[in-house]
């Protein structure tokens, strides 16, 4: 009973951790801010208005979908309980749910399912950039750098969730994920982001992600013509010769033994490129590749 009473204290409060986020703890330079935060300068229309492209993605509703009675079905299947306080669900479902006091801003709210910081990486050091700058009136567009925010997430980013381990998985390319999700600064024409560049026979523009080349139709081949047999060939008909003596078969002397090669030490196998439990993507267009 008392193993009990604890275990439904640790689910209250990992949910109320969950909603909440760092109330107390200062947020570090590193810290979660939340897609409420970022709406604050990312919702402009002249700027692409990327807040309510994101809310209209299925990552503003991951978190919703595992109440779902399917995710319900699925997380019995697998012997989970209640998938939205489930840690093999929320690591995939939730942006930052399981980061320490000091990681999250106040008021960081997880159970808005994937936020921005899943992709771009933790917001605060970007927004105090922005804000220093907003108070020293800079004009113009300004290039952010590098090390304040992830301002393109590689193919990586995304196959952490998008592999084989979640339930749900489709093979998944890269270039068309990334083309139903973008949501670019119109003033920051950005050419990388554009159609892919390959030919017409990537397997992106032919939406088969599975790298499969077109295939073209087949050439019919000439009918094969009937072989005519010819006439048999009349052999001349030879006279018999009496046999002849037959020789004393000599012995042959044997070769010496060769001997063989030592044996070569195995090799090393060359290590794994590609960390464990995450497949490369599964499109074979250059473009896609992580």
């Amino acid at each position: 009973m008392k193993t009990r009473i604890i275990l439904g204290l640790t689910t209250l409060l990992g949910g109320a951790l969950l909603a909440a986020g760092g109330q107390d703890a200062k947020p570090n330079a590193d810290a979660y801010i939340g897609a409420e935060k970022c709406k604050m300068c990312h919702e402009a229309k002249a700027k692409g208005s990327q807040f309510t492209a994101w809310k209209a993605t299925k990552h503003a509703q991951a978190f919703d979908v595992l109440g779902t009675e399917e995710a319900k079905k699925i997380a019995q299947q697998r012997g989970l309980a209640d998938p939205q306080t489930s840690a093999e669900c929320l690591k995939c479902h939730a942006t930052a749910w399981n980061e320490p006091a000091d990681r999250v801003a106040k008021g960081f709210n997880s159970k808005l399912g994937v936020q921005c910081e899943s992709c771009h990486g933790p917001g605060q050091r970007h927004r105090q950039a922005r804000m220093q700058a907003a108070e020293e009136d800079s004009k113009g567009l300004i290039e952010i750098s590098d090390a304040e925010i992830v301002k393109r997430p590689a193919a990586l980013t995304c196959l952490t969730c998008h592999n084989d381990q979640s339930p749900g998985f489709k093979p998944f390319c890269f270039k068309t994920r990334f083309a139903e999700i973008r949501h670019p600064d119109p003033r920051r024409p950005r050419a990388e982001q554009s159609a892919c560049g390959c030919g017409a026979a990537c397997a992106c523009k032919q939406a088969d992600c599975s790298g499969a080349k077109p295939q073209e139709p087949a050439v019919p081949e000439p009918p094969v013509k009937p072989a005519i047999p010819e006439p048999p060939a009349q052999q001349p008909v030879k006279p018999s010769t009496p046999p002849t003596p037959s020789e004393p078969v000599k012995p042959i002397p044997e070769e010496p033994a060769v001997p063989e090669p030592p044996e070569k030490p195995p090799q090393p196998s060359a290590p794994d490129p590609k960390p464990s439990g995450i497949p490369p993507c599964s499109c074979t267009c250059p473009c896609c590749r992580p």
